[in-house]
């Protein structure tokens, strides 16, 4: 059989990406601070955009004849602009009159925050090097000690190797360790240690009396039985009464095993809601947060030169038409995606109205394919509205993932709860338990059993773990 070359025709249908569509895409899945700060990235990168706060945001009708101004002008581009020019000029002229028919002028006044107020708090590093100064220290000692205190963790503790330390300064390790020593007993004491060990006995070095031997002696060779809370094994080590290894463990309890941590600069973090959910009468009302979001608009700079037509640069006239055709969709796409968080918050409010009219305890087992079928959308657009968004209601600040939940059976087989709802009465169980007695997971299990509520004990483990709380073990105390 002979071999032939051939050309073949092939229609097929394949789903295509536009950039465009990344941008919505990428939109949709950001929360108020990132939408805020992607806009004031456009526009830098974008002349034609500029902030209009006065009017504020492009209404979805006024994009939809940007649309239609932008297809013309695609066609334009065929015909050499001889169309477009025309197009174009139609729609900068009415601009300003369709922009003000669809909105109605925002003010915003600038206030004084209340960090403006605060006073820079002071940091380890700067709490120890002054009392560094302050302390009879050579010149070379002081360097030394300088850099011990710029290795130090945020708790704390020194993360340089001393042998390191030794060998930049051309020093003796016994002469990196006196001054470790040293700076082990400014303020907080115990910075500079090197364990966990070595902090407390720092601090238990400043207590006088006959406790002190005793104290050491149990942190130096029995903080394991104290990690374990085995104080009865303790005792009998020990050789003393089990009312005095309390005691020493109650001692013990004061002091700090992270000394470095209460000069933290960690700053709180606070969430801002993207959405407010209202109650007018006995309907809910959905509201986007879009204070501190910049209003766009077409520049009218830019309008102007093109309706004047001094730009004679067919170059130039190009890259304006092609940025007006991205802030276009720009703006668009910021519109689409306001639209769809609403849906999908009207939704889950849908599903989840028992929640908001009673409490955590009538939240009902969502999936986002539920939301998605109500909305008219696909499951990944859900999921890309709900992440990283919080939603300020009566009952609270939620993120929007919190209520989709996983559904777990009743005892009696005709009920199914939500997780989050089974999670809570695990931290109430939790919450009530006798602290020298605390409650175990299959003990949990049975007291969920009486609840009608049918569990695994390893899934009470888990839901146990995800509520950050320790195992009965450590939650156990003797005083």
């Amino acid at each position: 059989m002979a071999l032939e070359l051939k050309q073949n025709l092939i229609l097929t249908q394949q789903l295509v990406l536009t950039p465009q569509l990344q941008q919505s895409i990428k939109l949709l899945q950001l929360s108020k601070l990132e939408l805020t700060e992607t806009i004031n990235k456009e526009l830098l990168e974008n002349p034609v955009l500029e902030d209009d706060a006065e009017r504020g945001t492009l209404a979805l009708s006024e994009v939809k004849s940007q649309d239609e101004t932008i297809s013309q002008d695609e066609t334009a581009d065929n015909k050499k602009n001889n169309s477009l020019d025309i197009e174009l000029e139609n729609y900068l002229i009415h601009y300003d009159e369709k922009v003000e028919k669809f909105y109605q002028t925002e003010h915003s006044e600038k206030t004084v925050t209340f960090e403006a107020f605060l006073t820079k708090k002071s940091s380890l590093y700067d709490h120890l090097a002054w009392q560094l100064k302050l302390s009879n220290f050579g010149e070379l000692e002081e360097k030394i000690g300088e850099y011990i205190i710029g290795n130090l963790n945020e708790d704390g503790y020194l993360i340089e190797d001393i042998d390191n330390i030794s060998r930049i300064f051309n020093v003796s390790k016994e002469t990196v360790e006196s001054i470790r020593k040293r700076i082990r007993s400014f303020d907080p004491v115990g910075v500079g240690s090197l364990t966990l060990e070595e902090a407390l006995l720092s601090q238990v070095e400043l207590i006088d009396g006959d406790l002190k031997v005793l104290l050491i002696e149990i942190l130096t060779n029995h903080i394991k039985d104290i990690q374990k809370r085995d104080y009865k094994s303790l005792a009998r080590k020990l050789k003393i009464p089990f009312d005095a290894v309390c005691e020493m463990i109650k001692i013990i309890s004061l002091l700090d095993p992270k000394p470095g941590s209460r000069y933290s600069n960690d700053s709180i973090q606070y969430i801002v809601p993207d959405i407010y959910v209202h109650k007018i009468g006995s309907e809910y009302v959905v509201m986007l947060d879009e204070n501190g979001i910049p209003a766009l608009r077409i520049s009218p700079y830019y309008k102007d030169i093109l309706l004047s037509k001094t730009e004679q640069n067919d170059a130039g006239r190009q890259y304006i038409i092609e940025k007006i055709k991205s802030a276009a969709w720009f703006i668009k796409s910021i519109e689409q995606r306001k639209k769809t968080i609403i849906r999908v918050m009207e939704s889950i409010i849908k599903f989840q109205r028992d929640f908001f009219d009673r409490g955590i305890e009538f939240l009902k087992p969502l999936t986002l394919k539920d939301v998605a079928d109500d909305v008219g959308v696909h499951e990944s657009t859900v999921s890309r509205v709900t992440t990283n968004k919080y939603v300020h209601t009566l009952r609270g600040l939620f993120e929007l993932k919190y209520f989709f939940n996983t559904g777990i059976g009743s005892c009696a087989g005709t009920d199914i709860l939500a997780s989050e709802v089974v999670k809570g009465e695990i931290k109430k169980i939790l919450l009530s338990e006798n602290s020298k007695e605390p409650c175990s997971d299959q003990r949990i299990v049975e007291m969920l059993k009486k609840k009608n509520i049918k569990i695994a004990r390893r899934t009470v483990t888990k839901y146990r773990k995800m509520l950050n709380i320790s195992s009965s073990t450590y939650r156990k105390k003797i005083f």
